[in-house]
């Protein structure tokens, strides 16, 4: 197997095999004491994100006990986050790397539940491209081959607001899969993945007719 599972005084820490980066053992060390240290990008009810270094640790928290008994029942959006972004990738999809996924035996309304530490991707929000490029051929294409990746992964993104996604360098990047989901029924899978690519599409709105065209081509997979 590519990755290994420890245990380390009661959390599960599943990293890939031979990953030693002395940052990393350190944030597996004390994940608090590292996001303590870094520097806050996104506070929320139920998920915290910091970027330590070359780092972003996302904490997930249980905020109240319908929640808790939520994620009881089912799989975590921590763990569906570490599976969907390693897939992806594997599907030659762009999205930061997972190094570790770190998860509390013990769920507690107002604590953490579990940690994922990915790699920080250094580009620029596609929303600012945009504003300042125009929604180009080039950039559209970029945008294309994105959503041709994941319907041959055949996986529904589930949350395709600007903000999850950036240009970094000749690609388009997508972040935060806590709400992916891997499809083997290819009817639901469509359902869904029109609803991404709807979504999508309202991010932008009020850009060129001309630009409207270009994107419009997501929908019958055509390149831009």
């Amino acid at each position: 197997t590519a990755f290994s599972v420890g245990d380390d005084h009661g959390r599960r820490v599943v990293r890939s095999r031979g990953d030693d980066d002395p940052a990393l053992e350190a944030v597996l060390a004390d994940p608090e004491a590292a996001m303590a240290a870094g520097s806050l990008v996104k506070a929320g009810n139920t998920a915290t994100v910091v970027r330590v270094g070359d780092f972003m640790i996302k904490r997930y928290n249980v905020k109240d006990v319908r929640h808790l008994l939520r994620q009881r029942l089912r799989s975590s959006r921590a763990r569906r986050a570490w599976r969907a972004g390693h897939g992806l990738r594997f599907a030659g999809v762009a999205t930061p790397r997972p190094r570790a996924l770190i998860e509390e035996p013990r769920l507690r309304v107002g604590r953490a539940i579990a940690y994922l530490v990915l790699d920080y991707a250094h580009g620029t929000p596609l929303a600012e491209a945009v504003r300042c490029g125009g929604f180009d051929a080039d950039l559209a294409n970029r945008v294309h081959m994105l959503f041709r990746g994941l319907r041959t992964a055949r996986l529904s993104h589930g949350d395709t607001k600007a903000s999850n996604f950036l240009v970094v360098g000749d690609e388009v990047t997508v972040l935060d899969l806590d709400a992916a989901v891997f499809h083997r029924g290819r009817r639901r899978f469509e359902q869904r993945h029109r609803r991404d690519v709807e979504r999508f599409l309202r991010n932008w709105d009020d850009v060129a007719p001309a630009a409207s065209e270009q994107r419009q081509r997501l929908f019958d997979g055509r390149p831009a």
